[in-house]
């Protein structure tokens, strides 16, 4: 994969890291051309210019997808204004935008998500990651956690891990994140995913109302 990086100022220098450490304006690579990715990393970038102060740090972490299944079961319905590709969402390596409306986020409001991804021959994760939109002005919130379950067949699933996601204060929220599942050294043919949808209370100068969240991921 080869990842492009631009600002919309001349003369900026975009300096880049790959390892996770900070993108300062001494050690950290310059951008020069377009990158190429071949395994897991967490892009840091800032874009610095003589005589202005460096801009905010943009980070994303990129994953190297070798594993496709050979069917997902979407057992919650999607609400209808983020139905993106459905099941494929989940493995069609097309990442959602800063734009909640851009069609490719699977969104689900007021109850549980829960999928079922299978695979033909028993394999073994290490991790499951998915990319989660949080928007708060606009009623979108992470979920209040994420649990993997694995097995042979989905008579037979034990809890694989369980994570419980925590909710940024809306200073520092990132648009998109991407949530990590570490998984268990064990193969299995199923994997089965499911959240919980966080509530956010919502107090106006009327009254305190509750608001059921939309869960935006891919």
């Amino acid at each position: 994969m080869l990842l492009s990086l631009s600002h919309p100022v001349s003369g900026v220098q975009l300096r880049y890291t790959l390892d996770g450490s900070n993108p300062d304006s001494t050690t950290a690579s310059i951008y020069k051309s377009p990158i190429r990715i071949q395994k897991d990393v967490r892009l840091r970038v800032k874009a610095i210019k003589d005589g202005w102060l460096p801009s905010n740090e943009v980070s994303q972490e990129f994953y190297a997808a070798f594993i496709i299944p050979n069917k997902v079961n979407l057992e919650s319905k999607p609400n209808r204004l983020y139905k993106a590709r459905k099941e494929q969402s989940f493995f069609d390596l097309e990442s959602g935008g800063n734009n909640h409306a851009d069609g490719k986020w699977l969104g689900f409001q007021g109850n549980e998500l829960s999928a079922s991804i299978f695979f033909d021959t028993p394999i073994k994760l290490n991790f499951l990651a998915l990319s989660i939109k949080q928007e708060y002005n606009q009623h979108i919130y992470p979920p209040h956690y994420i649990e993997v379950w694995g097995g042979a067949d989905t008579s037979n699933m034990k809890l694989l891990n369980k994570v419980t996601v925590d909710l940024e204060k809306a200073d520092k929220m990132r648009k998109k994140r991407m949530v990590t599942c570490n998984l268990p050294d064990l193969k299995v043919s199923v994997i089965r995913l499911k959240t919980n949808i966080m509530p956010k209370f919502l107090k106006d100068s009327l009254e305190q109302e509750t608001h059921h969240g939309f869960l935006l991921m891919k």
